[in-house]
């Protein structure tokens, strides 16, 4: 082997590694059973080998990022993976336009950051996002709208309200149902519906990435406050040199940083 770089995926933070070859003067990786010089190397080609040693499941899309930093300053979202100097690496394009053959690892850092891409996550406007004309293609109930611009698999639409109201009484909610049964499609009309009937600022956070579940209740509430401060850094500042606990999530809700600052509602 003449050298590895470090991957991590950005949903689960499992690191791993993704080796280079070297024999008989040719550098080269390994994909399956084939043997596929450095020089040629696509990074679409790089997806499959990652998607393999990094345990992803087969319907999962992913994004490749360049970087070199330690593990403790990557964040949760694309946007801080970006900030960071990261670098998104296109899949047509050739490995070494990213790294070239004489690239010397840095020692302990993260090399390539795995994303799942996933639907969008934040703070939604009513009036802009391409998601929301994409969802607009999407009809699963033309005869019961709750929004103008997106038909949603609903019936009736008094549930969406009644649900809304709930929420908005600081009521906890559970939405069941089997696949393509219209959980995701109604919690957006209950975002929609909160974002018109409530006097307080509503955000919106997807668990499903960058949250870290089995590395001890420090990583977790580390992670649950990295996503909320990529929803709204202003708001949901925190030390990340400093431990984080549930009493850290709890006062980004009880003590506003800002002053005359309007509730949140998450």
């Amino acid at each position: 082997m003449a050298e590895s770089y470090t991957c991590l995926r950005l949903d689960n933070r499992y690191v791993f590694q993704v080796e280079v070859y070297k024999k008989d003067n040719k550098i080269f990786f390994e994909l399956g059973d084939k043997e596929i010089q450095f020089e040629k190397l696509k990074v679409g080609q790089l997806v499959e080998i990652i998607s393999r040693k990094g345990k992803f499941e087969d319907s999962d899309r992913l994004n490749l990022w360049k970087v070199d930093v330690s593990k403790s300053r990557i964040g949760s979202t694309e946007d801080e993976i970006r900030e960071l100097g990261g670098v998104s690496m296109e899949p047509e394009c050739n490995f070494k336009k990213y790294f070239e053959a004489d690239y010397g690892p840095t020692e302990n850092n993260i090399h390539i950051i795995a994303v799942i891409q996933t639907t969008y996550t934040g703070k939604r406007n009513l009036d802009d996002s391409d998601d929301r004309k994409r969802k607009r293609h999407r009809t699963f109930a033309p005869s019961n709208r709750v929004h103008d611009d997106i038909n949603y698999f609903i019936e009736p639409k008094e549930a969406v309200e009644r649900l809304g109201n709930f929420l908005r009484d600081g009521k906890f909610c559970l939405l069941c149902g089997h696949r393509q049964s219209g959980k995701t499609t109604t919690a957006y009309a209950i975002e929609e519906w909160l974002l018109t009937n409530c006097d307080k600022d509503v955000y919106v956070m997807n668990l499903n990435n960058g949250i870290v579940i089995n590395d001890g209740p420090e990583k977790f509430w580390w992670s649950i406050c990295c996503q909320l401060e990529s929803l709204d850094k202003n708001r949901f500042s925190f030390d990340k040199r400093e431990e984080a606990s549930s009493l850290t999530f709890v006062g980004f809700f009880s003590n506003p940083i800002i002053p005359m600052q309007r509730n949140a509602f998450l």
